[in-house]
C-alpha cells in the first residue's frame, strides 16, 4: 500500500493563523503553540506569532520563554500595548509587584481608553499595596467596560471588588454579586464573595455561595478553603478540617491551608494534628521573619507555641511595618492633623470587635459607666458582628457614642474618628478577629493606645502606648512599645457580673466527695506541656478528677484518649459543656482548684474563676500571655497561687488536695478580698487608666515621643 503524502507545512500567516485557531478549538495548547512557533520562525519581523507564543507559553507555565517572547514583540514594535500588557501579568503572576506596575503602566501610556489594561494596571496597584489608587484606577475601567457579562467587564468588575475587599468589604459584596448574576458560572467571584460574607458571619450566605463555586470548579484548592473557614467560623471544626485537607491535597504549596488546617487542630484539640504539623508552622514563620517577612500565621496563633519572646516581637514589628503602610493608602484629606482637647473631657475612641458576648466584652462591660464624665467621655466604635445579646444592648447604651463600623470601609472608619473629635483611641482588638490595624496605623487620632484585647506584641509604631502593669512591665523589652503601666493590673473586670444558680454537682456530671481540677481555658490552649503537666499533677491523687471545657464530640474522644495515655484513666476526665456567662460562673463553685495552662495562660478565664470563689493555680511563665494570671493573683492578693516552676506547681496543687483545712483557708481568704483587693475594683481601675489617658495627653500636646511611664496608685 504506498504510504501517504505528508501535508507541507503552512507557509503564510493566513495558514498558520487557522492552525493556530483550530489548535484552540480542541484545547490542544501543544499543536497550537507549535504552529505559532512556526510562524514566528517564517515570519521573524511579525509581531502576531510573537504576542500569540508568549501568551500560549504563559498557559503552559513557561513563564521565562513567555517572557522572552513579549520582549522580542515589544521590540519590533514598541507602539503596541499588549506585549508590555503580558510582561505586567506575567510579573504579577510572579509576586514582582514593582515590575507588574511598571510594564502594565507601560502599556497603559500606549492605549490610555483600553479597558483591559486599566484592569491589569489596577491589579498591579493592588498587588503593590497602592489599595486607594488601584480602586480609582479600576473604576475608570469599569466605566469603559460596564457590562458584567462581556469579557473587559467580567475581569473590570472582579478586579475592582477583589481591591475594595481590603477596606470596602461592604462594597465588595455587592459588587461580587452583581458579577454572579451577570455570570452565574463565575467560580472565583462565589468564592470571593463566600470569603467576605463569612468574614461578617453571615454563615448560611457564604455557604451557599462557597458551595456554588466550589461546584463549579471541584479541583479549585483556594475554593476548598474558603468553605474551609467558612465551617471553621461556624465551629464545625471537623468538616473544616476536611475541605482543608482537600485543599492541601490538591495544592501542596498553598501554605493558608496548612495554617488553617493547624488552627482548627488548636481549637478542636486535635492533638494528633497539632504535633505533626506544629514543625511546619514554625518553620513558616521562622523563614518569612528571616526574609523579613510576618508571614501568614497569625500573631495569635503563634501565642499558643513555644517559640522566643524575640521570634513575636520580630514578627509583629514586620507585621507592623506593613499595616503601616498600608495605612499611606488612606486620603490624607479624612486625617487632618488635630491637637489634643485642651480644655473639658478628653474624648476616648474605644475600637473593638468585641462589643458583645465575647470575653473580652465581658471583662469591659463595667468601664464605661465607671469612666468619670468630667475626664472622659466615651465613644466606641464597633467593628464586630451586632450579635443580639445583652452584651451588646449593654454597650451600645453605657457609651456617650455608639458606632457601628462594621461595614465601613477603613477610609470611612478614619473619617468618623476625627469627625468625632476622638483625642485618644483605644485599640481593644490588636492582632484578633475583627480589628481594624490599618486605621490604626494612620493614627487617625492624636494618641493612639493598644490595650487588653490581644496579649501580646502590637509592633513597632503601630500604636504610642500599650497598657501594662508592674508584673506584665517585665515583658516591655520584647513589646518593642512604649508602656502605660497602671499600679495594680492591666485587666478591666466587671464589678457587676451577675452569677447563676449552680445546682449539685451532680448537675454538671461531677462526681460527689472527689477532688475537682478545673482546666476551663480554651482547648486551643491545651498543648501537650500543658496536658503533661496536669497529668503529672492529678493522676497521683486517687479521687481527683479533671474537669475540661468540650472541644466538642471529636475532640473530647481525642483529650481522653491522650489522657488515658499519659496515665490519666477516661473515667477521671469529666467535660463541660459551653454555657451562657452567668452558668458558667456558677458552676465553677463545684471545683475545688482551678489549674492555669502553660505557655498561653488564662485570661478572662483567669478572673471568671477568682470572681466565682474558686482559687486558680498558675506558674509565672516567660512572655506577656503566660503571666497574666500572675498579674491578677497578684491584684488580688494571692501570690501563694504563684508557682515558682512546674514541680512546684505540682506540689502546691498536690498539697492542697490534700490538706482540705488549707484549701479552706485560701478559699475565704479569696471570697474576703474579692471586693476588697484591687483585681475587681472598677472604679479604681478606671480612675487610673483615665490617670494614663490625661498623661498620654499632656504629652502629645508637648510634642514629646511616646515612653514608658508609671501611674501612682490613689490611696
Amino acid at each position: 500500500m504506498p504510504s501517504r503524502a505528508r501535508p507541507s507545512p503552512p507557509t503564510d500567516g493566513a495558514a498558520f493563523a487557522a492552525q493556530v485557531r483550530q489548535a484552540l478549538a480542541v484545547g490542544r495548547l501543544d499543536l497550537a503553540l507549535q504552529a505559532s512557533a512556526g510562524w514566528a520562525a517564517t515570519a521573524p519581523s511579525t509581531l502576531r506569532p510573537r504576542i500569540l507564543l508568549s501568551g500560549l507559553c504563559h498557559r503552559l507555565g513557561a513563564f521565562k520563554a513567555s517572557a522572552r517572547q513579549a520582549e522580542l514583540a515589544s521590540a519590533l514594535d514598541p507602539s503596541v500595548a499588549r506585549p508590555l500588557d503580558a510582561l505586567g501579568v506575567l510579573a504579577a503572576d510572579r509576586g514582582e509587584a514593582e515590575t507588574a506596575c511598571r510594564f502594565a503602566n507601560a502599556a497603559l501610556r500606549r492605549s490610555p481608553a483600553d479597558a483591559a489594561l486599566l484592569t491589569n494596571f489596577g491589579s498591579a496597584l493592588r498587588l503593590l499595596g497602592r489599595t486607594a489608587r488601584a480602586v480609582r484606577i479600576l473604576t475608570r475601567a469599569r466605566a469603559l467596560a460596564p457590562d458584567p457579562a462581556d469579557g473587559a467587564g467580567k475581569e473590570a468588575l472582579y478586579n475592582l471588588a477583589n481591591a475594595l475587599s481590603d477596606n470596602a468589604p461592604s462594597r465588595a459584596i455587592r459588587l461580587f454579586a452583581t458579577g454572579v448574576a451577570a455570570c452565574p458560572a463565575h467560580a472565583k467571584a462565589l468564592g470571593n464573595m463566600g470569603y467576605l460574607l463569612n468574614l461578617f458571619s453571615r454563615g448560611r450566605a457564604a455557604e451557599r455561595a462557597l458551595s456554588a463555586g466550589l461546584a463549579l470548579a471541584p479541583d479549585e484548592a483556594a475554593g476548598m478553603l474558603n468553605l474551609g473557614n467558612s465551617f471553621r467560623d461556624a465551629r464545625d471544626f471537623e468538616t473544616a478540617a476536611r475541605f482543608y485537607d482537600r485543599a492541601r491535597a490538591l495544592d501542596p504549596s498553598l501554605d493558608a491551608a496548612t495554617i488553617n488546617r493547624f488552627d482548627v487542630a488548636l481549637h478542636g484539640a486535635d492533638l494528633e494534628t497539632r504535633q505533626r504539623l506544629q514543625p511546619e508552622i514554625l518553620a513558616h514563620v521562622a523563614d518569612a521573619v528571616a526574609r523579613g517577612e510576618p508571614g501568614l500565621v497569625a500573631p495569635i496563633t503563634l501565642l499558643h507555641l513555644p517559640v522566643t519572646p524575640h521570634l513575636r516581637r520580630r514578627q509583629a514589628d514586620l507585621l507592623a511595618r506593613a499595616l503601616l503602610a498600608k495605612a499611606q493608602s488612606l486620603p490624607a484629606q479624612s486625617l487632618p492633623a488635630r491637637p489634643v482637647t485642651r480644655s473639658g473631657p478628653l474624648t476616648v475612641g474605644y475600637l473593638s470587635g468585641d462589643f458583645r458576648d465575647h470575653a473580652i466584652g465581658h471583662l469591659m462591660a463595667g468601664l464605661f459607666p465607671a469612666h468619670d464624665r468630667q475626664r472622659v467621655r466615651v465613644v466606641a466604635l464597633s467593628t464586630g458582628p451586632d450579635d443580639g445579646s445583652r452584651y451588646r444592648r449593654t454597650y451600645e447604651r453605657r457609651a456617650d457614642r455608639f458606632i457601628d463600623a462594621a461595614l465601613m470601609t477603613d477610609q470611612d472608619l478614619a473619617a468618623a474618628v476625627v469627625a468625632e473629635g476622638v483625642d485618644i483611641l483605644v485599640d481593644v482588638s490588636g492582632h484578633t478577629k475583627f480589628d481594624r490595624l490599618p486605621v490604626v496605623a494612620a493614627h487617625p487620632a492624636p494618641v493612639t493606645v493598644h490595650f487588653l484585647g490581644y496579649p501580646g506584641p502590637a509592633g513597632a509604631g503601630l500604636v504610642d502606648w500599650m497598657i501594662a502593669d508592674p508584673v506584665l512591665a517585665e515583658e516591655e523589652t520584647h513589646l518593642s512599645t512604649p508602656l502605660a503601666i497602671l499600679p495594680d493590673c492591666y485587666q478591666a473586670n466587671d464589678r457587676q457580673q451577675e452569677i447563676g444558680r449552680a445546682g449539685e454537682r451532680r448537675d454538671h456530671g461531677l462526681p460527689e466527695g472527689a477532688f475537682v481540677f478545673a482546666g476551663l481555658v480554651a482547648p486551643a490552649k491545651l498543648g501537650p506541656e500543658t496536658l503533661d503537666l496536669w497529668v503529672a499533677t492529678v493522676s497521683p491523687l486517687d479521687n481527683a478528677v479533671l474537669w475540661l471545657l468540650s472541644p466538642g464530640p471529636a475532640g473530647e474522644k481525642i483529650l481522653s484518649a491522650y489522657l488515658a495515655a499519659k496515665g490519666l484513666a477516661a473515667e477521671r476526665v469529666i467535660f463541660a459543656p459551653r454555657a451562657p456567662k452567668p452558668d458558667h460562673l456558677a458552676r465553677q463553685k463545684h471545683a475545688d482548684l482551678a489549674l492555669d495552662s502553660l505557655i498561653y495562660g488564662g485570661h478572662t478565664t483567669t478572673s471568671d474563676a477568682l470572681w466565682a470563689g474558686l482559687p486558680v493555680l498558675t506558674v509565672k511563665g516567660d512572655g506577656f500571655a503566660a503571666k497574666v494570671a500572675t498579674s491578677l493573683l497578684t491584684a488580688i492578693g494571692l501570690p501563694e497561687l504563684i508557682a515558682t516552676d512546674q514541680a512546684d506547681f505540682t506540689a502546691r496543687a498536690q498539697g492542697y488536695a490534700r490538706n482540705p483545712d488549707a484549701l479552706a483557708t485560701l478559699k475565704q481568704r479569696l471570697a474576703a478580698q474579692r471586693l476588697t483587693t484591687p483585681l475587681f475594683d472598677t472604679a479604681r481601675f478606671a480612675s487610673h487608666i483615665e490617670d494614663a489617658y490625661e498623661e498620654m495627653a499632656h504629652r502629645a500636646r508637648k510634642g514629646e515621643k511616646p515612653s514608658t511611664f508609671r501611674i501612682a496608685a490613689r490611696d
